[in-house]
């Protein structure tokens, strides 16, 4: 049976990806207007080089995956 991850474990996901991507320049945090946390990956110095990881949803509490369901 299909579970939700729990944000624990989601973060320690993110904290293992940011450790072993050699590529991987920056992390960004910052808040959406409805209190959302948005994650995003940053590989370079354009634009086009951030990449969504998540965010933490501000109701539930959990973490969404960039692309996936919450």
């Amino acid at each position: 049976m299909w579970r939700r991850n729990t944000l624990e474990e989601c973060l320690k996901a993110l904290g293992t990806h940011i450790l072993d991507s050699e590529g991987l320049k920056a992390v960004m945090m910052s808040k959406n207007d409805d209190g959302d946390v948005l994650i995003s990956l940053v590989e370079g110095i354009e634009e086009s080089h951030k990449v969504k990881f998540g965010r933490v949803d501000h109701r539930s509490r959990c973490l969404v995956r960039a692309g996936g369901h919450g």
